[in-house]
């Protein structure tokens, strides 16, 4: 299940995505910037968190990385975050929907002091 919700959110995220963003789910050293990183972290048959999702639960982080010096573009791409996958539920797999909510999200420039991420965390639930 964790190479369809994979594909699901990379997917999702393809979706109207500023021109030129990429989403990748590893990024090579000589990957050029804007993009945005897809990492699941966890799945797990049922669950407690979200009763009603009651097929598989997951934990994911998706990633916005930058190398603009201003926040304008960071802030674009988390917007785009927000919009394709917060409070939203879509396609997963043959059959099956994926639904996800916010954990937490937070910026910050990496001591580069030129890169900056913008990480969001989410929990979600796949049903049949």
């Amino acid at each position: 299940m964790r190479v369809e919700i994979l594909k699901a959110v990379v997917g999702r995220l393809k979706e109207g995505a500023p021109e030129g963003m990429h989403v990748y789910t590893h990024v090579l050293a000589n990957s050029n910037y804007p993009y945005f990183t897809v990492e699941v972290e966890d799945v797990s048959e049922g669950g407690i968190d979200l009763p009603s999702l009651r097929r598989y639960c997951t934990t994911l982080q998706v990633q916005a990385w930058s190398r603009q010096p201003h926040a304008g573009e960071i802030a674009q791409m988390a917007a785009h975050i927000r919009k394709q996958l917060i409070d939203q539920t879509f396609a997963c797999g043959e059959g099956a929907s994926l639904s996800l909510q916010l954990i937490k999200e937070g910026s910050k420039i990496l001591n580069d002091g030129i890169t900056r991420i913008h990480t969001v965390s989410l929990k979600g639930g796949v049903k049949a």
